[in-house]
């Protein structure tokens, strides 16, 4: 391959880490050869890839609004790539800056928002007309739209939760962030195929990318006689459908069904990555219709996953994926069912189906492929070491 004269470009993923999607995909650009890295203005519990964290937990709104700035600043003299995630941009304080909120507002309030209206996305046109290429990854309810999952879908999110868990009028945010991404964006991508319907037709769906392989290694179960370990963990209870799955554990307990139940909550990363190596089966989730990075970790454990595949997207997703794909899919009214079906098949099925499973993992979520899908999609495969 003939490499270009002169340095790659800088790559910049920021201004969020959801997941460690974002500093997973650096970390993996810099080992292919690409100058990468991740800047967050929020905390990061999730980061498995080294990200340099802005503003640390218990930062004031003030410093992270003036990190916001320095970010930016930095963006303009230090990079030619800007990679952005979440529905947000750079310079966007808040995603949805409503000045109606249903809700009487602060003085302070007020003016923040004010202030959010005004730089909201202001970033996008200056950066490109100083020849940065800029580039979306959309992660789920980022750019979800709440009246269109509600009645186009059986299952979603919209169907189940409260009527908080959608700020008023998001919908409308969520249309122009997408709308500033058709206008701007050199690449578009979506971890979730059911984003792509909304979004443009140059849009590309990717695999979470947030862990490499070798960073989780599974580990011996129990002997036979130990109970099984069925497994969830929820970052959002409401979007996860988790109150289906506890329903679900109650109903089998009653059939006289015997397993242990570890609901992982509120507990470090490394602590939740250390219990799902333990289980022998994990529930994902069971409204979005696609599975999520928890998912994947469980994988790579070589544990089977549970959650709800929606039908109708898996035509967004290359054959091969969706051909390969270990999911056991079940919806809010059949998981009581499936996952008894599984835990009664016993740990040594269980075990096969997860090295089915960690082999999957491997193949498509691994970030160094990933890595390679994005640099091809922005025309980096020149910069790539061999």
């Amino acid at each position: 391959m003939n490499r270009p004269r002169g340095r790659p470009p800088r790559i910049l993923h920021a201004p969020v880490d959801i997941g460690g999607h974002a500093s997973g995909l650096a970390a993996a650009q810099r080992l292919s050869g690409l100058e990468a890295v991740c800047m967050s203005l929020y905390p990061i519990p999730h980061s498995t890839a080294p990200a340099i964290e802005l503003s640390p937990a218990g930062s004031s709104r003030a410093c992270k609004e003036i990190n916001r700035w320095k970010l930016f600043w930095n963006a303009v003299r230090n990079y030619d790539i800007v990679h952005m995630y979440f529905g947000e941009s750079l310079l966007m304080p808040r995603r949805h800056p409503s000045l109606s909120s249903g809700r009487s507002l602060s003085a302070v309030e007020l003016l923040v928002r004010v202030y959010g209206r005004l730089v909201w996305g202001k970033d996008l046109p200056l950066l490109r007309s100083l020849g940065k290429r800029l580039a979306f990854s959309f992660l789920g309810d980022d750019v979800r739209l709440q009246k269109y999952t509600a009645t186009a879908f059986e299952v979603s999110i919209a169907k189940y939760v409260s009527n908080g868990y959608y700020p008023e009028g998001s919908d409308r945010w969520k249309e122009r962030i997408i709308s500033l991404a058709t206008r701007y964006g050199d690449a578009i991508f979506a971890y979730n195929p059911d984003l792509l319907i909304n979004l443009p037709d140059h849009a590309h769906f990717i695999p979470y990318s947030h862990i490499f392989p070798d960073a989780l290694k599974p580990k011996v179960r129990p002997e036979e006689n130990a109970p099984l370990r069925l497994a969830h963990a929820p970052t959002h209870a409401e979007g996860k459908g988790t109150q289906f799955i506890l329903q679900a554990v109650q109903a089998l307990r009653l059939q006289g069904l015997e397993f242990e139940f570890d609901l992982i909550e509120n507990v470090p990363h490394q602590e939740a990555m250390s219990r799902i190596l333990r289980a022998d089966l994990f529930v994902d989730q069971l409204l979005a219709g696609w599975y999520g990075g928890a998912a994947v970790e469980a994988m790579l454990a070589a544990v089977p996953v549970v959650a709800y595949i929606r039908d109708d997207d898996l035509c967004r997703i290359p054959q091969p994926m969706r051909e390969e794909l270990p999911i056991f899919s079940a919806t809010p009214d059949t998981v009581s069912a499936v996952i008894g079906n599984l835990l009664r098949r016993g740990r040594e099925w269980l075990r096969e189906h997860g090295r089915l499973s960690r082999a999957f993992a491997e193949r498509y979520h691994d970030p160094a492929r990933v890595a390679r899908q994005v640099a091809e999609a922005l025309h980096l495969t020149p910069y790539l070491s061999a």
